[in-house]
């Protein structure tokens, strides 16, 4: 089965439907039943035809699928190879809008995402529960569909858990109600802002729940801990208000309508910026210089990545060089005596410089550190070169023409170009696909 075109995952998405919303409804319990697993789940999914084709067909891997409706009618299906093929005897007009409903069960895996971050993603398991991690292709492995960042779509869950276990989601949560079976609770969110499917997830187990606001632009922060830890980790996680406001300033507005994280009580090695509620693990820590890093890269990633998506997986600088830089960004705005020229300059002086080309760095070297240093100082060259004022201009220009869509280099190039009143191609060919990276502009 080929997906839509992405030479780094030439398997992923699904060609000729665009998503519109994805209503989910799981229950999950950490004792498997016999016949179904520990995972039982019904999505509706609401998409637009954008080429002829015969029936719809969806990314899943290693569940079941028991029925499947279109239109509110049982059709046929077949899984083959990590793909649900639905009525495929009946021809779809291009421009026509279907529902589709798969109900399906299991035992969710996560699984090795070829690209080589030394970790398994997807559904994972724990002994306390449940998170999820899906970066890059890794949410077929506990939902049915289009896995792939250039078709976004707005989500709504509703997880039902035995009693005492709590939820948290991506979006705007609601409290918990009483479950369809005694001793179960379920648990609803809704995030209204279009998603790519990596970024949807959730986690389960036994959380502090903490809320907060921005100072100044009063984003609402909802926050979830390990039992136990809570006072600990607001501690941790303290600057986030701050950093939103700061990057609302240089970003432009947050584009969502919450922020928070969840911290699950493991040793990841990893953080993830999932929509709305990136993942942190217990090593974060507030003593930790790469903590603050981390929770500001994370929140960046809001604006480059979550928002903004990557079109083509080889185009992945745009999220994490832009993440990193941010790193950068939050330091030189409140950290005493620190010069950002001298800082970048340091990293390449220090071997980032021998790093190799970033636009196209193949499935491999999808999140090697070239990807992110390199990205971060190409985008510090930017600065120096179009000056300070007219960067910024670009960077909210990019947030606001590309808001919840997908968006390529080539694109970031056009309007950085365009703005600045520049010709950029040569100096985005050197930075992003030249043998060594240049000099810093001085």
């Amino acid at each position: 089965a080929d997906g839509v075109g992405d030479a780094y995952f030439p398997t992923a998405g699904n060609p000729g439907i665009d998503m519109q919303t994805v209503d989910l409804r799981l229950e999950w319990s950490p004792d498997a039943r016999a016949s179904e697993g520990q995972l039982q789940g019904v999505v509706a999914i609401d998409l637009l035809i954008t080429a002829s084709r015969q029936g719809v067909q969806l990314d899943l891997r290693g569940l079941t699928v028991t029925n499947t409706r279109l239109d509110g009618t049982v059709v046929s299906f077949r899984q083959r190879a990590g793909e649900l093929f639905v009525a495929e005897d009946q021809t779809l007009a291009a421009g026509s809008t279907h529902a589709v409903e798969v109900t399906y069960h299991g035992n969710p895996e996560p699984i090795d995402d070829g690209a080589g971050v030394g970790f398994e993603v997807g559904w994972t398991t724990t002994e306390p529960g449940v998170y999820v991690a899906s970066e890059p292709n890794g949410a077929a492995t506990w939902l049915p569909i289009n896995d792939h960042p250039s078709d976004k779509a707005r989500y709504r869950l509703a997880v039902t858990v035995p009693d005492p276990l709590e939820v948290i989601a991506i979006g705007v949560g609601a409290p918990p109600v009483p479950g369809p079976r005694p001793g179960t609770s379920t648990w609803r969110f809704e995030a209204r802002d279009p998603a790519a499917s990596y970024l949807v997830s959730l986690a389960i187990g036994d959380f502090d729940f903490h809320q907060d606001r921005a100072p100044r632009t009063a984003v609402a922060i909802r926050n979830a801990f390990p039992a136990g830890q809570g006072s600990h980790f607001e501690q941790v996680f303290a600057p986030t208000g701050a950093m939103l406001d700061l990057f609302s300033d240089r970003f432009g507005p947050y584009p969502f309508e919450v922020y928070g994280v969840v911290v699950v009580d493991e040793d990841l090695g990893y953080a993830l910026e999932n929509q709305t509620l990136s993942l942190f693990d217990t090593t974060t820590n507030a003593n930790h210089p790469e903590s603050t890093n981390i929770i500001a890269h994370e929140l960046a990633h809001q604006w480059f990545g979550n928002s903004v998506s990557v079109a083509r997986w080889a185009d992945i600088w745009l999220n994490e060089g832009f993440a990193t830089y941010a790193e950068a960004l939050w330091h030189e705005a409140t950290s005493a005596g620190y010069d950002i020229d001298a800082a970048m300059q340091r990293r390449w002086a220090g071997g980032a410089s021998s790093f190799g080309p970033i636009g196209d760095p193949g499935r491999t070297g999808l999140f090697a550190p070239a990807v992110y240093q390199r990205g971060g100082l190409t985008l510090h060259a930017l600065r120096s070169t179009i000056g300070e004022e007219t960067f910024f201009t670009v960077l909210r220009a990019w947030t606001d023409t590309y808001r919840a869509q997908a968006a390529t280099t080539q694109d970031f190039i056009e309007l950085a170009s365009r703005l600045s009143g520049r010709r950029l191609d040569d100096f985005f060919q050197a930075w992003l696909f030249g043998p060594t990276m240049p000099p810093l502009p001085g």
